[in-house]
């Protein structure tokens, strides 16, 4: 069995996320900073959030800063990039007979979206969710 991640690894998506939070941050009048970055990469969302709100000192809760990240990505999901020769890698995978099964961490209505956009759902035995599996 063949197990995949999604973000970074079948789409394009690291820079939708520098993306949002650049237009987050722009949102408060607050710079895109190196230390900004290196706060919220590969970190939980509300992880994130919890670093956003200390950092811009926000008022905001985190829920509400997740949700507004949540509505800036969701369209970008629907629009992002495949990785290269990712869908002939899977097509090729398939036709081997190989069981393939996506493990990510990425929101699942925008994963659902992606892969619905690039019709890759029907690739996947079972897609795996860490949000469903309580993972941070």
């Amino acid at each position: 069995m063949l197990l995949f991640d999604f973000d970074g690894t079948l789409v394009d998506s690291n820079g939708l996320w520098v993306e949002v939070d650049k237009i987050f941050l722009a949102r408060r009048g607050a710079p895109y900073t190196r230390e900004y970055y290196e706060g919220v990469a590969h970190t939980s969302l509300p992880q994130c959030a919890v670093f956003t709100r200390e950092y811009l000192h926000l008022e905001e809760s985190c829920q509400e800063i997740m949700d507004e990240w949540m509505e800036l990505a969701a369209d970008r999901y629907a629009h992002v990039t495949l990785k290269p020769y990712v869908r002939e890698y899977l097509t090729r995978c398939q036709k081997a007979g190989e069981r393939m099964v996506l493990f990510t961490a990425c929101v699942p209505a925008h994963c659902q979206a992606a892969l619905e956009a690039h019709g890759l759902e029907h690739y996947f035995e079972q897609i795996i969710y860490t949000q469903q599996l309580g993972i941070e």
